[in-house]
């Protein structure tokens, strides 16, 4: 794991700056300082630069985040097509749950690894165009416990995790 420096400058402990829930007229709000963050991201990031760049991205608050399976949702990338195409003029939305992150206090360097994780969402395939990627991994704890690094995706997963610190977690 990296050194905790954030790519647009800052405190990384400290507190994001969460729109307040009076701030929402609709159910997004313009997040230009995290768009400012998802740019600093693609153009450090090699894999990102696929040519997703200011006029194929935009990045919002949401006023809720909603859940899934019980767990809360922080965020999403989104692949627009059709009519949301035409008329969002971009190829993925970016949304972070601001009740979500207000809740859970969540910091600037939490807020830019949500970013972060949210662009590895977008994929240029040569054939395809862009496409919206799934994740590296799926595991649920008790299955690394009944069964280890059963699958190859699960052994490059704990070969990863097994190169970072001890106790190196979110912050209670």
């Amino acid at each position: 794991m990296r050194e905790k420096r954030l790519i647009v400058g800052g405190d990384p402990d400290e507190r994001y700056p969460v729109p307040v829930e009076g701030a929402f007229q609709g159910d997004f709000l313009p997040a230009p300082e995290l768009e400012q963050v998802a740019h600093a991201l693609i153009r450090k990031h090699e894999m990102l630069d696929g040519g997703l760049g200011e006029e194929n991205l935009t990045v919002l608050w949401k006023r809720k985040g909603g859940s899934s399976g019980g767990v809360p949702t922080l965020g999403k990338c989104a692949k627009l097509s059709g009519l949301a195409r035409f008329f969002g003029h971009v190829e993925f939305v970016i949304w972070v749950a601001a009740d979500h992150a207000r809740a859970e206090g969540l910091t600037r360097w939490q807020v830019e690894a949500l970013v972060y994780h949210e662009l590895l969402h977008a994929e240029l395939d040569d054939e395809k165009g862009w496409t919206r990627r799934g994740h590296d991994v799926e595991v649920f704890a008790a299955e690394l416990a009944e069964y280890g690094a059963w699958r190859r995706d699960l052994s490059m997963f704990m070969e990863v995790a097994r190169q970072m610190p001890l106790f190196e977690t979110v912050p209670a």
